[in-house]
């Protein structure tokens, strides 16, 4: 008799435990995660982390067509157009499964075969490594060495597939080349699985359609054989007309004139604190702050906003994938960012920290702060990121207004800007690693300019336009 009492209690609970642990799987509790919800849950983390990080970490500075039809020209793609964020989807896909099934290729390269045929370009703002792609994407691939590291991407799509060769797997496959922008070091990988053959004609469609729409063209520097320059630039054709505004009027953000608009800027405040009615505020010489026990945040009459943490993360150590996701979600509390083109432009590990410091465009052309020394700046908009926390989000409140001022159709000529700057400034022996255009802004306060920008690893040069 006892026995059957027993093991009626027992059924009893182990029915109730079941029903609580099918509760616990299928439902949302906020606490006391049960082993399967967290097993289910970070794995789920870890792809949506990995998969938003090779967005950030791979969207090209520049993405740019090849045509392959004799002229020896590109066409460069608007990174603010839907095709050409959907091209960058697909190139980024291809070359992470290059990553995973491709294929080393051991010949030599010869740099006259990379405009054969057909491709498309990305160019990254800065070096992948390997270490980056072993440790920060846990990529585990065949051919990738320690002394693998590329800032360009060459992807060459298999241009004739018919249908017989389709259906007799004839087809050869996705051949991508890495390269470093001065085309010293290639890596050439084939991707022959019959899957990417999607990826494949979506590639050529979109490289047959901007053929068609082609509108300024561009050639590269080393294929001409230009030794002015040490890395491969792409150049505008001569004696295209380019239809640009050649100026922008801008300010700061909440003044105008010198009269702050304090309640503009309490408004834009406000999002960056947890209960914005709790804060306090304090109004310096030069600058505005606003506070709480967590964090301060200050504006300046130089148009520097600065958010800062009040106290140490107790976890400091972080990964770039979990900093990238860290940084987005935090910067959609700036309310302002929408008004204006941002990228990320680099990277760097500072201790258990990680810094990302970030440009900024106006209709895909870069804008160009000539001196942010002043701001203890390089770029004008900087997060620092420790373990799941922004420590620091430093941007330049720089706003612009569309205003066609005369003069902003013009034909390129890109000798010209060589030539003042070896002819009239004298800079000799002159070496360059990119030129292109650009607005340069000397004030926060004023407007922008339209200017040929030419670079070396030392110096940049500015040349007003004809």
């Amino acid at each position: 008799m006892f026995k059957v009492y027993f093991k009626s209690v027992l059924l009893i609970i182990l029915v109730f435990l079941s029903i609580y642990q099918t509760a616990m799987l299928w439902f949302d509790y906020p606490s006391n995660r049960n082993f399967f919800y967290s097993l289910v849950n970070d794995e789920q983390a870890v792809v949506n982390e990995s998969n938003e990080m090779h967005d950030d970490l791979f969207f090209p500075e520049k993405i740019s067509v090849f045509y392959g039809d004799g002229s020896k020209t590109y066409g460069v793609m608007s990174l603010s157009q839907s095709d050409s964020l959907n091209l960058v989807d697909d190139s980024i896909k291809v070359v992470f499964d290059s990553f995973d099934i491709g294929v080393l290729d051991n010949k030599q390269i010869d740099i006259s075969e990379l405009w054969d045929r057909s491709h498309v370009l990305i160019d990254l703002p800065y070096s992948i490594t390997s270490e980056l792609l072993k440790k920060e994407l846990n990529i585990k691939s065949k051919w990738i060495d320690d002394t693998f590291s590329f800032e360009r991407i060459y992807i060459f799509p298999e241009q004739e597939i018919d249908a017989y060769q389709a259906e007799q797997s004839m087809y050869k496959g996705i051949r991508i080349v890495f390269a470093d922008r001065k085309l010293t070091q290639l890596r050439s990988v084939n991707v022959q699985d019959e899957r990417m053959q999607l990826l494949n004609d979506s590639l050529i469609l979109y490289i047959d359609t901007l053929e068609e729409e082609q509108n300024h063209m561009f050639f590269s520097t080393k294929e001409q054989g230009l030794d002015i320059f040490e890395e491969d630039v792409l150049v505008p054709v001569n004696g295209q007309a380019f239809n640009l505004l050649s100026n922008l009027y801008g300010d700061m953000y909440f003044y105008e004139g010198d009269k702050r608009d304090d309640e503009q800027l309490e408004r834009f405040v406000s999002y960056f604190f947890v209960n914005p009615k709790s804060t306090w505020k304090t109004n310096n010489v030069n600058e505005v702050r606003f506070g709480d026990l967590e964090s301060v945040v200050r504006y300046t009459d130089s148009g520097l906003f600065e958010y800062q943490l009040n106290y140490e993360v107790e976890n400091p150590e972080t990964t770039l994938s979990r900093s990238l996701r860290v940084a987005n979600d935090f910067l959609t509390k700036d309310r302002l960012l929408n008004q204006i083109e941002y990228a990320l432009d680099d990277f760097e590990r500072r201790g258990s920290e990680i810094v990302l410091y970030y440009n900024y465009k106006y209709r895909n052309v870069p804008l160009i702060f000539n001196d942010l020394s002043a701001y203890s700046m390089k770029h004008p908009m900087e997060i620092v990121v420790s373990g799941n926390t922004v420590t620091k989000y430093r941007r330049i409140m720089w706003k612009s207004q569309e205003v066609v001022v005369q003069g902003s159709a013009f034909e390129v000529r890109f000798q010209k800007p060589i030539d003042d700057l070896l002819l009239i400034d004298a800079i000799q022996p002159l070496k360059l690693s990119d030129m292109y255009l650009g607005y340069r802004i000397d004030n926060v306060s004023d407007g922008a300019y339209l200017t040929w920008i030419l670079e070396n690893e030392e110096e940049r040069y500015y040349v007003e336009l004809e």
